[in-house]
């Protein structure tokens, strides 16, 4: 699934520059005019990205302040621009991320969109869950080791099953193989939750030092083909709204 933009700008310069870099960056812009289509579809859509006139357009800082109180893109990367009204530093306490400043430069526009795209990924991150069924073992506070089915691994943590339904809190020790990773991931993590003394979320404090980058980089390969398969299966749209 390729990254989107919401961008509420009528000015077609602007909008030309910004169009050009986010395309250029595959990033899919989505463009509205006034601030109450705006306000409509980020109650109702999860933008990655989120680029706001805040000066030549009314409500414009309005709702740079209220996306950052909303479910849906209170993470989103935001794009501020201002036109002499709004400081760099006022923009920034409303939540923005990049404060650019019109005339637009489309070097630097680039350069910001280049830097934002490490964001959105590393948000995506925080929030894949990838579904599996693989073997593992942990390592109870008490010394006891129990057989486990790992169901979904993401960034930071996992949800398991454990074979022998026991009474398991506080701070554990994993170890579990994954598809074409040679070494066993290995580390310690706490217990998040459990459900009917069998299902458990563990949150991950630490890795080995090996088991780190393997996880990482099976994790990111994992990441990589979603986003390819969620882009071959994705209907054609139009770039407005």
């Amino acid at each position: 699934m390729s990254a989107e933009a919401l961008l509420l700008v009528r000015d077609p310069e602007a909008l030309r520059i910004f169009r050009k870099a986010l395309e250029s960056g595959g990033i899919s812009p989505h463009i509205v005019s006034a601030a109450g289509d705006a306000a409509v579809s980020l109650s109702s859509h999860k933008y990655d990205a989120v680029v706001i006139d805040c000066d030549d357009l009314p409500e414009g800082r309005e709702i740079l302040r209220t996306l950052r109180s909303g479910r849906a893109n209170k993470n989103a990367i935001v794009f501020a621009l201002t036109n002499g009204a709004t400081t760099v530093k006022a923009a920034y306490e409303l939540g923005a991320n990049f404060v650019l400043e019109k005339p637009l430069s489309l070097d630097r526009l680039q350069r910001s969109v280049r830097a934002a795209q490490g964001l959105i990924m590393r948000e995506r991150r925080r929030y894949f869950r990838h579904p599996l069924d693989c073997p593992g073992t942990i390592t109870a506070a008490d010394g006891r080791q129990l057989a486990v089915r790992v169901l979904n691994l993401s960034e930071g943590g996992m949800a398991l099953v454990v074979l022998d339904a026991v009474p398991l809190s506080g701070n554990i020790k994993f170890k579990f193989h994954l598809l074409d990773v040679r070494t066993p991931i290995e580390g310690r993590g706490e217990v998040a939750w459990v459900l009917n003394s069998k299902e458990v979320g563990i949150k991950f404090l630490s890795f080995s030092m090996q088991s780190k980058s393997s996880f990482d980089d099976w994790l990111m390969s994992r990441i990589e083909e979603h986003e390819q398969s969620s882009s071959m299966n994705a209907p054609a749209g139009s770039a407005t709204r």
